[in-house]
């Protein structure tokens, strides 16, 4: 999450609505660890749609199946 992922978030929630379509949920990728829990808080207050969770630098994607929570998408 960088500077700028807030705006690009909403306008993306935005696109998705405008289209018929409904935001399940969001995933975000942490990169900068300094900003990371302002902006994972801010998306989380802005968002209408559940955060599955925050993937961390890594070096194989296969770890992100241990990260996700994707029992928020039974709801």
């Amino acid at each position: 999450m960088r500077l700028g992922c807030l705006n690009h978030a909403l306008l993306t929630q935005r696109a998705v609505a405008a289209s018929g379509c409904r935001l399940v949920a969001w995933v975000a990728n942490a990169l900068e660890a300094a900003c990371r829990k302002v902006m994972a808080e801010a998306l989380t207050d802005r968002l209408d749609a559940p955060c599955l969770g925050i993937i961390p630098a890594m070096s194989s994607v296969a770890m992100a199946a241990d990260i996700l929570d994707l029992r928020v998408l039974d709801a």
